[in-house]
C-alpha cells in the first residue's frame, strides 16, 4: 500500500515512487517512531515499520582472573532483560568501559534470544580485585 502526501501547489504524489538519498519516500514514512518509554531495564523506541531498538547500560563488579590460554576471562555473566520484548533480535552492540581496568567482551550466547545474550569480559592480565565495568548495550529487532 502507498502513501500519499499533499503538496502546496495542491497536487498529490504517490510516494512510493520517490526516491530520497537512496530510500523510497513510503520506506521513511514508514519508519517513524510511534512509541517511546523508559523504565528500570533501559529505554526503547518502537517504530511504525515493526523495527524495535532497545538502550541500557549495566554496571557490573567483577574480577577477571580465569585463564584462558594467554589471557584471562570472568566467569559467564547474564545480563539484565530488555526494556521490552523483541520479537526477534537482528542486531546488537556491546561495548564496555572499566573504572580502574580495560577489558573487552566476548559472547558467551546467542545474541538473537530475546533476552541479551550471556557474556565475558576479557583482559591480558588478571584483575584481582573486584572493578567496576559499564556495559552499553543496544539491540535493534522487531517488535511485530
Amino acid at each position: 500500500m502507498s502513501k500519499k502526501i499533499k503538496l502546496s501547489n495542491e497536487t498529490f504524489l504517490d510516494t512510493s515512487s520517490v526516491i530520497h538519498d537512496g530510500i523510497k519516500l513510503n520506506t521513511y514514512l514508514n519508519s517513524k517512531i510511534i512509541e517511546t518509554g523508559i523504565n528500570d531495564n533501559g529505554r526503547y523506541e518502537k517504530y511504525a515499520n515493526g523495527m524495535l531498538k532497545c538502550y541500557y547500560t549495566q554496571t557490573i563488579s567483577t574480577a577477571i582472573k580465569n585463564s584462558w590460554g594467554s589471557l584471562v576471562i570472568t566467569p559467564v555473566i547474564q545480563l539484565q532483560d530488555y526494556p521490552i520484548t523483541f520479537k526477534a533480535i537482528t542486531s546488537l552492540n556491546m561495548n564496555v568501559v572499566g573504572t580502574t581496568a580495560s577489558a573487552w567482551i566476548i559472547n558467551a550466547g546467542d545474541f538473537t534470544l530475546y533476552r541479551p545474550c550471556p557474556i565475558q569480559l576479557c583482559a591480558a592480565n588478571p584483575i584481582n580485585l573486584p572493578n567496576d565495568f559499564r556495559i552499553s548495550v543496544c539491540a535493534i529487532g522487531t517488535w511485530k
